[in-house]
């Protein structure tokens, strides 16, 4: 991963050839979403256990649904 003053790069270092470029946050960026996360978990904690569950089975289906697709990501992000 190359860092810049803007951009986080991913190369892939076997080609050079840039994988993804993502910007970084601003500070106000940071504090918005450190307050959400804490938000998050406050409603998380009071949700019942079977619904967390529930939830985190859904989000295990999602992942590998798009299995191959991360599969790939990695592979390019690791030359």
């Amino acid at each position: 991963m190359n860092l810049s003053a803007t951009h986080a790069v991913s190369v892939n270092p076997t080609t050079g050839e840039v994988v993804s470029s993502l910007p970084w946050a601003s500070e106000r960026e940071v504090d918005a979403a450190i307050a959400l996360a804490a938000a998050g978990y406050r409603q998380w904690r009071q949700t019942p256990l079977a619904e967390r569950a529930d939830a985190l089975r859904r989000i295990g289906a999602a992942l590998r649904a798009r299995g191959e697709e991360v599969a790939q990501m990695i592979t390019l992000e690791m030359g």
